[in-house]
């Protein structure tokens, strides 16, 4: 090669060096968000059955419909789940309507329980944590088991000390301090003054919340109209739709979506493909 084709491949080289460094590489990633949750009563969704106890889960659009039976399996007849949350490893924290005794694990309705590879293990005591035995933990988020860290809701006012919190607030346990993080009517403001909280997920860094409630919402500035069986998210001092599960067919008027996990992930891209999607537990 002479000398002026040496340099000529030289700066061949040098500049495609330089484009590489220069052009952005293609994202190879989409963003998949699994969700598990429960409804309020024995149901049939899309031709599926299922119960108060039992798991649902399904893309955003509603199609991919997934019932799971991990809570059906272990669960007696007459529970119903009322608060889930998924933790990592795969597992999933519960708590149900009402007190119940199986695998070895006898819960109240202010306790959560960790189901792990079909085991049962109690995780929160509610009375040992200060709770009334009035009290039913009807929506949580687990952001940490060890050291424990939950935020959570109530189905009724309770009364901790001289501090009262009501069904639409959003209490945070950590350090074994119960500490108000989100009052009801900053985020529903005062024309849902029945509205009981009874779904939830939090992303504490950002500041918001996914949530469900037990009584329709009332459109206004800033807030979105939903139903009972619908998600909606509360960010930067609105509250929009995240979930309309009456526009996709997933729940019949009336019913309630009364316990929810969300699960974020990343997958390379050619292993699932579209939108943002929901998947229950058992779906590899």
């Amino acid at each position: 090669m002479t000398d002026v084709g040496l340099r000529h491949f030289f700066t061949f080289v040098a500049l495609s060096c330089i484009l590489m460094m220069v052009v952005p590489k293609p994202v190879q990633t989409v963003e998949l968000v699994r969700v598990v949750s429960s409804v309020d009563a024995a149901t049939v969704v899309k031709t599926i059955q299922t119960t108060d106890r039992g798991l649902v889960s399904f893309r955003r659009d509603g199609s991919n419909l997934v019932v799971g039976s991990q809570l059906d399996d272990v669960l007696p007849v007459g529970v119903d789940v009322d608060a889930l949350s998924l933790v990592d490893g795969g597992g999933l924290v519960f708590s149900t309507s009402v007190s119940f005794e199986a695998g070895g694990v006898v819960a109240d309705d202010e306790d959560l329980v960790l189901l792990d590879d079909g085991e049962l293990n109690l995780v929160l005591d509610g009375s040992f944590y200060g709770l009334p035995e009035s009290a039913d933990i009807d929506a949580v988020h687990v952001e940490s088991l060890d050291p424990l860290d939950v935020y959570y809701s109530v189905d009724a006012p309770i009364k901790m000390g001289s501090v009262v919190f009501a069904d639409d607030d959003i209490v945070r346990l950590d350090g074994g301090m119960h500490t108000l993080v989100r009052s009801g009517a900053s985020m529903l403001g005062d024309a849902s003054p029945r509205a009981d909280v009874d779904a939830l997920v939090v992303d504490p860094s950002s500041n918001q919340y996914v949530l469900s409630v037990d009584v329709p919402i009332e459109s206004a500035p800033g807030r979105t109209a939903a139903e009972a069986g619908d998600l909606v998210l509360w960010a930067n001092g609105s509250l929009l739709m995240f979930f309309d599960a009456s526009a996709s067919g997933l729940m019949t008027t009336g019913l309630d979506l009364d316990a929810v996990g969300l699960d974020f992930a990343f997958f390379a891209d050619g292993f699932e493909t579209g939108d943002t999607s929901m998947w229950s537990s058992t779906t590899p």
